[in-house]
């Protein structure tokens, strides 16, 4: 696991041990970060289901101001402080261990809003619909803001309040939505 490019550009990230936490491929995460190109990275990015941190960390390489971590497993959240620490860049980030509800709801009512909302939950989780709507629900996404959940292909995500545009890659699917 490395970041791909930026001022942190090919650091390698501690990766996890076993299959309990499963890390967005240096593939995906590419193609993602190469969709994301045009949109304002250098805002305010909340990664949920951070997982390793991954996703956040390769944000702040490409200029993110500040990213919120977002993990209910403490092992993920050891992970990601590990990452941030071995990087130096604890100060560009907060790490929340909640779940993906709190979290929303909580930085909801803090009045906080995002540039960006990266999200991979664990695959067939069913996790990908509730999410999508509670971001709709709470309004956390800015106006010309993204959110990105990394899924299986299986899985058709909607919701009447964003536009979306679905990137297929094998097994894995990105969908982007936008605010209408």
């Amino acid at each position: 696991m490395r970041v791909i490019t930026g001022k942190y550009r090919g650091l390698r990230l501690i990766s996890p041990e076993g299959d309990s936490i499963r890390p967005t491929s240096d593939r995906i995460k590419e193609t993602l970060f190469n969709i994301l190109q045009k949109y304002n990275i250098e805002g305010n990015v909340l990664d949920l289901f951070a997982g390793s941190g991954s996703l956040g960390i390769e944000a702040l390489s490409r200029g993110a101001e500040r990213v919120v971590f977002a993990d209910s497993n403490s092992d993920s959240c050891r992970l990601i402080r590990t990452n941030l620490d071995k990087l130096k860049i604890t100060n560009e980030a907060v790490l929340l261990q909640v779940d993906y509800l709190y979290a929303v709801k909580k930085l909801a009512a803090e009045g906080q809003s995002f540039d960006i909302i990266l999200a991979d939950p664990p695959y067939n989780s069913m996790y990908e619909q509730k999410l999508l709507d509670a971001i709709a629900e709470y309004d956390i996404l800015k106006e010309d803001g993204i959110l990105v959940i990394e899924h299986d292909s299986g899985i058709m995500l909607g919701n009447n309040k964003f536009d979306m545009d679905l990137r297929k890659c094998g097994n894995t699917s990105l969908s982007f939505f936008q605010k209408r």
